[in-house]
Parts: C-alpha cells; sequence; structure tokens
C-alpha cells in the first residue's frame, strides 16, 4: 500500500525497504511518522532472514486493513484520500521461487507477541478469517482481531519490478492515471479497479 505518486518510481526500479541505499528522492509517506520510526530497527526473530524491519519491504495479505481506515478518516495520522492511494500486488511464491529472503508474522509485526515464520508450509498458522475480515475491531470473544488483521509478508530489501504483478486503484480516474504513469513499462502488470470495495473503504473519498 502505497501513494499513488510514489508509483513511477517503482515501475522503474522495484520496491526498496526503507533502510536500502536505493531510495525515491520524491517519496510520498503515508502513515504515522512514529510507527514508521518505531518499525525501523524492530528486530526479526526469524533466521533466516534476521535483521529488522527497516530492512524489509511489508506487505498485508488482504484490503481493509487498519492503517488505511486511519488514513482515510485523518485518525491520529495525516487524512490522505483513498483515490490518492494504491496496492501493489505481488505473489508469494514467486518471490521464495526467486530466492529472495522472506518472512512472514501472525499480526502487526511490532507487537511483542507477533510470531514469525519463513516458510510458506506455516501460513496455515495464521488467522485467516481474520486478516480477510472487513471488520475487524476486538470484541469480547476475541481481543487480539487488530493485531492479528495486520499480518504481514515480508521480502528482504528488495522485490523487482518484474514481480509486481498487480496494482489496485479506487476509482476509473485513478486508473487512468497509473495507466500513464505505467506507459510499456510491467506488461505483466494488471490494473484493477476496486468496484467492490475489497480493498479500500466505502463511503471515503
Amino acid at each position: 500500500m502505497t501513494h499513488i505518486d510514489n508509483v513511477p518510481f517503482i515501475v522503474k526500479n522495484g520496491l526498496w525497504s526503507k533502510l536500502s541505499p536505493v531510495q525515491d528522492p520524491n517519496f510520498i509517506s503515508i502513515g504515522n511518522p512514529d510507527i514508521i520510526g518505531k518499525r525501523t530497527n524492530k528486530t526479526v526473530v526469524v533466521i533466516p532472514p534476521g535483521g529488522v524491519l527497516g530492512e524489509y519491504v511489508p506487505f498485508y495479505f488482504s484490503g481493509h486493513s487498519p492503517m488505511l481506515f486511519n488514513i482515510a478518516t485523518g485518525y491520529g495520522v495525516k487524512k490522505v484520500p483513498q483515490k490518492d492511494i494504491v496496492f501493489l500486488v505481488c505473489d508469494a511464491l514467486e518471490i521464495v521461487n526467486a530466492g529472495i529472503p522472506y518472512c512472514f508474522t501472525d499480526g502487526n509485526a511490532t507487537k511483542a507477541i507477533s510470531k514469525f515464520y519463513n516458510t510458506l508450509y506455516e501460513l496455515r498458522e495464521l488467522d485467516w478469517p481474520c486478516i480477510r475480515a472487513t471488520f475487524w475491531k476486538n470484541t469480547e470473544d476475541d481481543y487480539d482481531r487488530v493485531r492479528k488483521k495486520m499480518s504481514e509478508f515480508l521480502v528482504k530489501e528488495h522485490v523487482p519490478d518484474e514481480l509486481i504483478r498487480g496494482i489496485i486503484v479506487k476509482n476509473p480516474e485513478a486508473e487512468q492515471r497509473v495507466t500513464a504513469m505505467l506507459g510499456e513499462s510491467l506488461p505483466g502488470c494488471k490494473i484493477k479497479v476496486d468496484t467492490k470495495y475489497e480493498y479500500y473503504y466505502w463511503g471515503y473519498d
């Protein structure tokens, strides 16, 4: 999930981690700067691949993330219209087959109780109904829903541009903008308008 204006750099250079020497000089950050800063040096407790979160490119497993809701509403962070946010889609198996170091978590990677895994076989350990849920607030039956909803797939340092298989946008106007940004780049990348609100929140720009 990233700002739409970051797409031109990404389609030419791929996705790079926060601590990588390769950085977009015009990068537009979304989210809470304090939380982003705390993530940078958080230890990844599974070896391999090890290191810290700042060395990884993070992905969510589904849409309707709590982070997006905060950004769309301006709750605790700078408000950004959803139409200016896009989802970059990759295939976990393709990343693994490319030999790129990775791991994933069963919840928000910054939380002490979140577990890290490094084999796709262990994806079954995640709470998939919670991850895919549209409504993710903690309940009396499960006080851990928000953390689990934010499970992450983490790719060490770099995701090559050719492994970006799709870009999901909110509306046709955003689709036109992204199409123009891609030009002849990434011919295997499909652009999808989220007409069914599978990723974005209904009722917000």
